[in-house]
């Protein structure tokens, strides 16, 4: 199948992110084609000029090819955060320029646009996932739950896609590693019920492939779990989860984001890993050194390349972490 998957969110590090990102790979690995953009790492521009407004209208190459996926999508998945009942402003902006007539609706014949418009978009399902820092009930009770009447009346029902589903996750704010966690999963599971595997091809082998990284291990000496909390979930501001019951006894500790996540394990004979590392995508690299010093550890400033900053620095057992960051993205 073909299915659209677009993101909204400014932050690299969200859960809108990490719900996008544990879609796309599902889809992927179910061995469907999937057109993914994120809306603000693309630089996608949200204004509509009058010029683009009629049918027919000469539109930019991107938006042309934004058209010409969403008209032939079997199904669509949107992802963003719900802002002041809304979306945010650039997937307005998506809309305003993607989802025009002559693609995804047309008056009849002789209607000069008062009327109810003929859906044409071919998906058969439309999901969107949303984060929210409102409590359900008050956005139900109090605020009307606008985001479920726009996407389900106000744009994909007059486009002619029926079947629509949505899933809001919150109190995100609040939310614990588990929980999001949970969430992902819970993500995983509704894009393999609405979307599941393809078939594979007469006289193939099944699809098989290495698709995403579930953790990174690390090891630590024994009995040293209080350092690697002071270190990992104080200084770098993750989350430690609960082990499984059945390796609980190996000691250790494993900490999340619900995007990245890191077991620490004992190891008898523990040397610490000073080339091999993860490298860790973060936001604010410029306040954790600052943190990260402050603390008494060591910044190393390593050569920089094109498109990122990064240092540098082991953690209480001598492993070296490398933290980096994103700076000057060219759109893509």
């Amino acid at each position: 199948m073909k299915l659209s998957l677009i993101l909204a969110h400014p932050g690299p590090g969200s859960f809108n992110h990490a719900i996008a990102e544990t879609a796309r790979q599902t889809l992927l690995r179910n061995g469907h084609t999937v057109f993914f953009h994120d809306l603000y790492a693309e630089g996608f521009d949200p204004i509509l000029p009058a010029h683009e407004i009629p049918k027919g209208a000469a539109l930019p190459a991107e938006i042309v090819r934004h058209c010409a996926e969403i008209a032939s999508a079997d199904g669509i998945i949107v992802v963003h955060p719900n802002w002041w009942g809304q979306p945010p402003a650039i997937l307005k902006g998506w809309i305003d320029r993607v989802i025009r007539p002559g693609v995804a609706y047309e008056f009849l014949e002789g209607d000069s646009g008062g009327g109810v418009p003929v859906g044409l978009l071919r998906a058969q399902m439309v999901l969107v996932f949303n984060t929210t820092n409102t409590p359900l009930e008050r956005e139900t009770q109090v605020f009307g739950d606008p985001l479920e009447t726009l996407w389900k009346n106000c744009v994909f029902g007059l486009c002619g896609v029926n079947d629509f589903q949505r899933r809001v996750f919150g109190v995100v704010v609040t939310s614990t590693a588990e929980q999001r966690a949970a969430w992902l999963a819970e993500v995983e599971k509704t894009l393999d019920r609405c979307f599941p595997p393809a078939g594979p091809v007469s006289g193939q082998a099944p699809r098989m492939r290495i698709y995403a990284i579930d953790h990174i291990q690390l090891a630590m000496p024994a009995g040293e779990v209080a350092r690697a909390r002071d270190f990992y979930a104080v200084l770098l501001g993750l989350e430690e989860i609960a082990k499984p019951p059945e390796l609980a006894g190996r000691g250790g500790a494993w900490f999340s984001n619900g995007a990245v996540t890191l077991h620490l394990g004992e190891e008898p004979d523990f040397r610490p890993a000073r080339k091999a590392h993860p490298a860790l995508l973060v936001e604010g690299l410029t306040t954790f050194a600052a943190r990260l010093e402050a603390a008494g550890c060591t910044i190393q400033r390593d050569l920089q390349f094109a498109g990122y900053v990064r240092v540098h620095v082991n953690d209480p057992f001598g492993n070296r972490i490398e933290l980096m960051e994103r700076i000057g993205e060219e759109p893509k």
